[in-house]
């Protein structure tokens, strides 16, 4: 039989039954759980997300440490850094966390602004495995602006055409947004 010990530092108590034999109920036994020794940094999740431009992603980055035997380790200090892609973690490009009684670290990342790729390194410093590295795509966002982009002041004969004028649709953060319907007209 094998006594699974409870998930932090206590003693942890068993006993042996056995229906119609002597001492049945009697046989005890004792064990204490120790928390094990930190040397493994896993990513747990939250990898490859793609998600709007300056929002935070759906689910959070996510990692793990763990002991020899993959057991959970308890606040172990891991920090989050934003390597690139301006992303933050409530406004700040670093975040140091200690992990829960799971063993795991996670944290909310807000894309950048600029649609593109977004680099978030966590590292658990002395553990195998460490830096884990996670990235997410940001996507422009819904239409939200107009501008010019070519054409103004531009000059030609009475009748004539004046080519290459347009406009760029964009999202709050001028990200370029393509499939909006533009009509042009004179006024």
């Amino acid at each position: 039989a094998h006594l699974v010990l409870g998930p932090s530092e206590e003693v942890n108590r068993a006993q042996a039954l056995a229906e119609g034999l002597a001492n049945s109920g009697n046989v005890r036994y004792i064990a204490t759980a120790h928390e094990g020794v930190a040397t493994n940094f896993k990513l747990e999740g939250g990898n490859a997300q793609f998600g709007t431009a300056g929002l935070p992603l759906e689910e959070p980055l996510a990692v793990k440490v763990v002991d020899n035997n993959d057991n959970p380790i308890f606040d172990f200090p891991v920090r989050y850094s934003v390597e690139f892609g301006g992303g933050n973690f409530n406004g700040a490009a670093n975040k140091l966390l200690r992990t829960d009684p799971f063993g795991l670290a996670s944290v909310t990342l807000t894309l950048g602004r600029v649609a593109g790729s977004n680099v978030v390194s966590a590292e658990a410093s002395g553990l195998s495995g460490s830096p884990v590295g996670f990235t997410a795509q940001a996507v422009a966002g819904e239409a939200a602006k107009i501008v010019k982009s070519s054409g103004d002041g531009k000059a030609g004969p009475v009748g004539g055409q004046i080519s290459n004028i347009g406009v760029k649709v964009t999202d709050i953060f001028d990200n370029a947004v393509s499939g909006h319907t533009v009509n042009f007209g004179i006024n």
